[in-house]
């Protein structure tokens, strides 16, 4: 099916594809590119605010109706990446400095920079057991999506860098915080350490 899209619509350039738990519902999958703007406001749990996501695109787009029509998307969750051969040449395809966490989003990025085009089929349906790889909040889970964010950064929008390390920590810290003042121990003390992490 996916290589029949691909005939069908010569100007996909890669694809992605209807994700689903393996109970049938919705699975996340995509968003809009991280910038230093919106990665700050995700950083302090706000860019889903309605007021906020209207103005400033969020990274995480939480929106299933978003998901019911073909579209081009910025960036697309590797659990199922379609791509033509001459995509991951001219891309260079991941950074293998990166692993896990935002080496998709990362890849994208790229992409986009190239001029082509992530395209996202509903029709084409597949079970992707989400979080398999890691599905319990672990204090390596949390550091390595960190890693990947700040590194994303560091490589794309140098100048802003600090900034968003900063904002990340203050994020890190706050969560830390809520889940300690909502006695989940376990959670408070997870963001708590991967908070020092950011310092160094």
């Amino acid at each position: 099916k996916c290589l029949d899209y691909f005939k069908k619509n010569k100007d996909c350039d890669a694809l992605q594809i209807n994700l689903r738990n393996s109970n049938g519902s919705f699975q996340l999958i995509a968003g809009n590119l991280p910038t230093p703007i919106n990665t700050i406001l995700w950083s302090l749990g706000l860019e889903s605010l309605p007021f906020i996501n209207q103005i400033i695109r969020p990274i995480y787009n939480h929106d299933e109706n978003y998901f019911v029509k073909e579209r081009v998307l910025e960036w697309s969750s590797a659990a199922f990446f379609m791509m033509k051969r001459e995509v991951y040449l001219v891309s260079g395809g991941f950074d293998e400095k990166l692993f896990l966490y935002m080496e998709d989003v990362e890849l994208c990025k790229r992409i986009k920079e190239k001029g082509l085009k992530i395209c996202y089929s509903p029709n084409i349906k597949i079970v992707h057991l989400s979080g398999a790889s890691g599905k319990v909040l672990s204090e390596d889970k949390l550091k390595n999506q960190y890693k990947g964010m700040l590194y994303y950064h560091k490589k794309h929008f140098p100048i802003g860098y600090f900034t968003v390390k900063l904002f990340l920590l203050l994020g890190l810290l706050f969560r830390s915080f809520y889940y300690l003042i909502s006695r989940n121990g376990q959670n408070a003390k997870v963001y708590y350490k991967v908070s020092k992490f950011l310092l160094y």
